[in-house]
């Protein structure tokens, strides 16, 4: 079975890609790394970023150093595709600096120049390295060729049969050459000697030279004669036909055409065609050889990233899991049929029928674009016709008489760039571009939060009407125009794009068959309409869950003077003690890290409180500190919250810069001067803030139970030398009066949870039930079960107090 290969297309905005391992998955998996992992042969220090995870999540890697040790050079792969280095593979090893560990999981690597050899291949091992010099982390193999990298971690490594005999037969060529080279130099060596003797003996006979020469002859003519019986292939030889293997796999095996069966593969090219074809009705290849086409069995490839592989290709059951994202695509019709026979545009007169034809302008199409198509064949004026400058590329379906009504999924063959869609008159046809694929696993989580409540608050979606008077249809979903009539409104507005399990609460009116919505898929199906009957010109209003294929809502209005509105649910309406109200969360990564299910603290309280939260943390920030996020004085908060808290960790403590300071300072340069510009800040904002300040809870790093004599030298390197030569405990006291002190002389709330949080991580057995979560030697970050245990009631209770 292939091994799965993932493609990643995004460009992340000018900074590092990263690729996510999990040091615990099992199985194998295999990316190519083309679309972002640019490494040249001779780059020096390319940087990679990684994010670890165990077991689905995020690793603590801040004080480790990222390691790579390896072989790198000339491969080869044995009989169980199991890659085997060269004996001259040198060993490369790279040890990056602490600083490039950061918070969430994330480490960057650069990998030195010594692994993009020429044509070679690094395998070794990728991961952490702790200051005890324990090391974590995975398997890994890259390649380097030109323009193609490909890296792949804990798996064996996957080739299919063209590269593995690429590879063997190239590493087999490259020691031969090297032991001919060896061996020949070794004989006209000694044989040069040799001659060079003879020389020098002046005495020496002339009949005894003629045989030295005589054998080198022989000798270089030996090897010649193996040259010429095909015993030993040549440098020239070799390349010639690396060049053309590269042709055919450029040209046959990696870009197979795709044709509907092997009929129309028989009919299409009944006297052959160069290449190969896939049937994608069996996923059989074919190709032409001796006058007739032959089977290949199945097809598998690696070419997925190409965009050569689509969904109708894959089994019925897989295909169930996706569910996908169209739009529609505007058809402009005319008069009359694309005729499939000879290109050419027919009037309907010259075909005997009660309908008449119509054909669309020629639309813009890519080849790979997928495509749903409803309507009807019009006599030889296929449903679905391909084109480009030099004539019709396909059509669909086959049989030009083929008068039923389709809705066909295609994909736009390689060489076509327009589309043209025939029908009959009766049939309103449509057109839908696949965008994406979802899968319904990332729709439910999107909107998880209506499986457990009813009650919902609602925004107004704004809705957008027709240019034409008519309306859409119950039945097939289509827009029907009508004559203007001044008894009916007859109004329709344009489709709303929707997902499945989205919430829509929908007021208006319904007559015939201009019911008050309809709801299609992304074929242009109907799926259900309301009212379910005839519901003659009365105001309704209902709310209506989008179903698991829904694609777009249409929505009727029949009344003059009717009121039609559009609503989508976007929260739950909260039932808790403080609902109506708002609370700002200034914080550092336990306020904005979101623990190990999903959720931290502030969502505990929010749902204990029903107060709308605003989580306003950052990781690795604090009153001074600045990471990824500013530092607290600078943090953008809401204006319009009822009560702010500012919830710092011990960040603080491991800045260089950082003094303490005192009452009075206003500056941001001391501890005492960025709280009270934090402060100020929401005032700046909101001017009637509410505000509660919160000591951080003790850390493993930073807690009343260490060694007394340990320094805060050993955490950082301080420019106030009288900061470094505090103790841990001594600093942490310090820095929790710092924050009761401020408090008390501001007039604001306290809440001390250094000293009141029930956190013991000094102690093994707490660490393993309350700690280990994200990541199992994590004793800075609780886990959810702590949030919601021991943080989350505390800081409920606070802001109780301070409203």
């Amino acid at each position: 079975m292939p091994v799965q290969v993932s493609e990643v297309t995004h460009n992340n905005k000018g900074h590092f890609y990263r690729i996510a391992i999990d040091i615990a998955k099992e199985g194998a998996e295999v990316w190519d790394l083309t679309p972002y992992f640019k490494g040249r042969v001779g780059d020096d220090n390319f940087g990679l970023q990684i994010v670890w995870y165990y077991q689905g999540r995020l690793m603590d890697v801040t004080n480790k150093t990222p390691y790579i040790k390896g072989n790198v050079g000339h491969y080869s792969f044995d009989e169980k595709k199991n890659l085997q280095m060269a004996p001259d593979a040198d060993v490369a090893t790279s040890h990056g600096k602490p600083s490039d560990c950061q918070a969430n999981g994330q480490a960057t690597y650069y990998f030195p120049q010594q692994m993009f050899p020429t044509d070679g291949i690094f395998k070794g091992f990728i991961g952490l390295e702790d200051e005890n010099q324990n090391l974590t982390g995975v398997d890994i193999w890259f390649r380097v060729l030109p323009g193609v990298a490909k890296m792949g971690h804990a798996c064996d490594v996957y080739v299919d049969v063209l590269d593995k005999t690429i590879a063997d037969f190239k590493e087999k060529i490259r020691q031969q050459s090297i032991d001919f080279d060896a061996a020949l130099q070794l004989e006209l060596q000694k044989e040069k000697d040799l001659i060079q003797q003879k020389l020098d003996a002046a005495g020496d006979a002339m009949d005894e030279d003629t045989a030295v020469l005589k054998k080198l002859a022989a000798a270089v003519g030996a090897v010649q004669a193996q040259i010429d019986a095909k015993n030993i292939v040549t440098h020239q030889q070799f390349d010639d036909l690396s060049k053309e293997i590269v042709k055919i796999a450029t040209e046959t095996f990696t870009q197979p055409k795709a044709v509907a069966s092997l009929n129309e593969l028989q009919t299409a090219y009944p006297t052959g065609s160069e290449g190969v074809f896939v049937t994608t009705d069996t996923n059989h290849y074919y190709v032409w050889q001796d006058n007739s086409w032959h089977d290949c069995g199945e097809f598998f490839t690696e070419g997925i990233a190409d965009g050569s592989i689509h969904l109708q290709k894959f089994d019925s059951s897989l295909q169930g899991a996706f569910t996908p994202d169209v739009t529609e695509v505007n058809i402009k019709l005319n008069n009359g049929f694309l005729n499939v026979k000879d290109n050419q545009v027919h009037s309907n007169k010259e075909v005997t029928q009660n309908s008449e034809g119509r054909y669309s302008d020629d639309i813009p199409v890519t080849p790979g674009e997928e495509y749903f198509v409803h309507g009807q064949s019009f006599w030889s004026g296929s449903l679905v016709v391909f084109r480009n400058n030099n004539g019709i590329v396909d059509f669909y379906p086959k049989n030009t008489l083929d008068h039923t009504v389709h809705t066909l999924r295609v994909v736009v063959p390689r060489d076509a760039n327009t589309m043209v869609i025939n029908t009959d008159s009766y049939t309103v046809p449509r057109a839908f571009k696949i965008t994406a694929y979802n899968t319904f696993e990332q729709v439910v989580q999107n909107l998880g939060f209506l499986l457990d409540k009813k009650k919902l608050n609602f925004q107004d979606f704004g809705i957008q009407k027709t240019s034409q008077y008519g309306f859409w249809s119950h039945k097939d979903g289509a827009f029907h125009p009508l004559t203007p009539n001044d008894t009916n409104a007859d109004i329709a507005y344009q489709p709303i794009k929707v997902s499945p399990l989205e919430v829509y609460r929908i007021t208006g009116c319904s007559a015939w068959d201009a019911r008050l919505y309809t709801i299609i898929d992304a074929q242009g199906n109907v799926i259900s309409s309301y009212p379910d009957q005839e519901d003659q010109f009365k105001s309704i209003q209902t709310t209506v869950v989008m179903p698991a294929n829904a694609a777009f809502l249409e929505i009727n209005e029949v009344l003059p003077g009717a009121t039609t509105k559009v609503e989508k649910a976007t929260s739950v309406v909260s039932s808790g003690e403080l609902s109506g109200m708002k609370w700002c969360a200034i914080g550092d990564s336990w306020t904005t890290i979101h623990a190990d299910k999903g959720q931290g603290y502030v969502n505990d309280v929010a749902k204990e409180l029903g107060i709308v939260a605003d989580n306003a943390g950052g990781s690795g920030t604090g009153y001074m500190t600045k990471y990824k996020t500013e530092p607290f004085y600078q943090r953008k908060v809401s204006s319009d919250a009822n009560v702010y808290t500012i919830f710092g960790s011990f960040n603080d403590a491991y800045n260089a810069k950082f003094r303490f300071g005192q009452s009075g300072d206003t500056g941001t340069d001391t501890f005492w001067g960025a709280i009270k510009a934090t402060v100020d800040n929401i005032y700046s904002t909101n001017f009637d803030a509410q505000i509660g300040i919160i000591a951080p809870g003790p850390w493993g790093a930073i807690n009343p139970h260490l060694d007394k004599n340990a320094k805060m030298s050993s955490l950082a390197t301080f420019e106030d030398s009288t900061i470094g030569d505090m103790t841990i405990v001594e600093f942490a006291e310090k820095y929790v009066q710092t924050l009761h002190d401020f408090a008390k002389e501001n007039s604001l709330p306290f809440l001390d949870l250094y000293h009141h949080s029930n956190l013991r991580p000094w102690d093994s057995n707490f660490i393993n039930k309350y700690y280990h979560g994200s990541y199992d030697t994590d004793t800075t970050h609780p886990n959810a079960a702590a949030f919601t245990k021991f943080i989350a009631p505390k800081v409920a209770a606070f802001i109780k107090k301070i409203v």
